[in-house]
C-alpha cells in the first residue's frame, strides 16, 4: 500500500471518527433539552393521570361527609349539594361515575351553594387524605409542584 492510499484511509477515518463525535454530542444535547423540558413540564401538576390519578377527585377512596363514608371526593361533594336523602343515598350507591353524573345533574344547589362550595371541596379533599397513608406518601412525592386541575 503506498503512503498516498494510506493517508486517503487516515483522513477517512479521521473523518469519520470527527462525525462519530459529532453524532455523540449532538445526542448529549438532545438528551439535555429532553431532561431539561421534562422538568419544567414536571414543575406543575395539571395531569392526574397516570401516577397522580390520585389526585383526580373521581379517585376510589373514603371520603366523610355529614355522617357517611362516600367512595370518592366527587361522591362526597355531590352528597354536600344536597339535604335529601334519597338523593344521597341513591349518591352513596352510585356504581359509575356516568351515573354518580346523572343523578348531579338532578340536584338543584342550595341558595347559598356559592358561597360554601370552595371550603367543602377543601375539606373533602383533606379527609381524602388524611384516611390514607399511602395517598399522604404520594403526595409528598409531588414535591412542592403546583397541583392544578385544567376545567
Amino acid at each position: 500500500m503506498t503512503n498516498k492510499n494510506l493517508s486517503i484511509r487516515e483522513t477517512i477515518f479521521q473523518t469519520l471518527s470527527k462525525l462519530e463525535e459529532s453524532k455523540k454530542i449532538e445526542n448529549e444535547y438532545k438528551r439535555d433539552a429532553n431532561i431539561i423540558l421534562n422538568q419544567q413540564k414536571l414543575s406543575k401538576i395539571d395531569s392526574f393521570t397516570d401516577y397522580f390519578d390520585f389526585l383526580h377527585n373521581n379517585f376510589q377512596t373514603p371520603v366523610y361527609f355529614s355522617g357517611i363514608l362516600y367512595p370518592s371526593v366527587s361522591h362526597a361533594y355531590h352528597a354536600a349539594r344536597s339535604n335529601d336523602e334519597r338523593t344521597r343515598r341513591a349518591i352513596l350507591n352510585a356504581e359509575t361515575f356516568q351515573s354518580l353524573g346523572n343523578i348531579a345533574l338532578r340536584i338543584n344547589d342550595p341558595i347559598d351553594w356559592q358561597e360554601k362550595k370552595v371550603k367543602i371541596m377543601e375539606q373533602l379533599v383533606r379527609d381524602k387524605f388524611r384516611r390514607s397513608k399511602e395517598l399522604q406518601e404520594r403526595l409528598k412525592l409531588t414535591e412542592g409542584r403546583e397541583i392544578m386541575k385544567k376545567i
